[in-house]
C-alpha cells in the first residue's frame, strides 16, 4: 500500500515541469518579515516559507528558495526562474493578464505607512505627507496605493528592495514607507524607531503564483492550501508568526 502511494505521488510530481527534478524552486524576495526571510545562519523562515514547506513535505519534494527583485517577480515561474512565487502577491486581473496563475487566496491585508517614532506627532494619516517624501518599492501595492491616494504634491520615491526603503527612512531620506500592514506592523514591533500609521482596510487578497502553462502545480497547491486551511494548519501558523493583522480567508 505505501509502494502504491509513493509511485503516485511520483507519478504526479513527474507531471509538474520542475525546473529542477524532485525539488520546488521558490521565487521570493529579500527580508519580507514576518512572510519570508533569511535568518543569521542563512534558513528560510516566515509565514509564506512555512506553508511552502507543508506543501513541498506532502508531495515529497525538497525545497529551495532565490532571491529576486521584487518587480515582476509573479512572472518569473513563466520565465522558467522558478516554480513558485511567494512574496506577499496581491492577486490582480493585470497580474494574471501577463502571464501568471495565482492560487486559491491565503489571506487578505491592508495598506499602511511605517514612519520614525519621533515623527507621529506630524503625521496621522498619508493627507499629512503633503510635500514630503514617501517611499514605496516598485510595482508593489504599496505604490499602487499611493498612485490612488496621495494628496498633491506628495513626492513618490521608488525602490528596488525593501531594505533600501527601511535605510532612507532611517536616514530622513524619505518620511514615510507605504507597505502592506502585516510587514510594516512587524517592523514597527520589532524596532522602537518606527511606528505604523494611517492602516487602510484594503483587503488585498493574497496567494502563490505558478506559471500559467502549470496547470498541474497549481491544481496541487490549491489542494495543499485547502487542506492546511480545513486541518487548522494556517491558523496555527499565523498565531505562531504573530501575524493577526492579516485576515486568513
Amino acid at each position: 500500500m505505501a509502494e502504491k502511494g509513493l509511485s503516485t505521488m511520483h507519478s504526479i510530481n513527474s507531471s509538474l515541469n520542475l525546473i529542477t527534478p524532485n525539488v520546488l524552486t521558490v521565487g521570493t524576495i529579500e527580508q519580507i518579515k514576518p512572510m519570508a526571510y533569511q535568518d543569521y545562519e542563512g534558513n528560510w523562515k516566515g509565514f509564506e516559507v512555512d506553508i511552502l514547506k507543508f506543501i513541498a513535505e506532502h508531495m515529497r519534494l525538497a525545497i529551495q528558495f532565490i532571491t529576486f527583485p521584487f518587480d515582476h517577480i509573479w512572472l518569473r515561474p513563466k520565465q522558467g526562474d522558478c516554480d513558485i512565487a511567494s512574496a506577499v502577491l496581491t492577486i490582480l486581473p493585470e497580474r494574471a493578464a501577463e502571464g501568471a496563475a495565482f492560487s486559491h487566496p491565503i489571506f487578505e491585508f491592508g495598506q499602511s505607512l511605517l514612519v520614525r517614532t519621533s515623527d507621529p506627532h506630524c503625521f496621522h494619516t498619508l493627507q499629512d505627507l503633503k510635500n514630503k517624501k514617501v517611499g514605496a518599492v516598485k510595482n508593489t501595492m504599496g505604490e499602487a496605493y499611493l498612485q490612488e491616494y496621495a494628496p498633491e504634491n506628495l513626492h513618490v520615491i521608488l525602490y528596488q528592495r525593501t531594505d533600501d526603503v527601511l535605510n532612507a527612512l532611517r536616514n530622513h531620506e524619505i518620511d514615510a514607507f507605504a507597505r502592506g500592514e502585516p510587514c510594516n506592523g512587524y517592523i514597527a514591533r520589532k524596532y522602537a524607531e518606527f511606528e505604523i500609521i494611517d492602516i487602510q482596510p484594503c483587503h488585498e487578497k493574497v496567494g502563490f503564483a505558478v506559471s500559467r502553462e502549470n496547470n498541474a502545480l497549481l491544481n496541487i497547491v490549491n489542494t495543499e492550501i485547502n487542506q492546511l486551511k480545513n486541518k487548522g494548519v494556517l491558523r496555527k501558523l499565523r498565531n505562531f508568526w504573530s501575524a493577526y493583522n492579516i485576515h486568513l480567508l
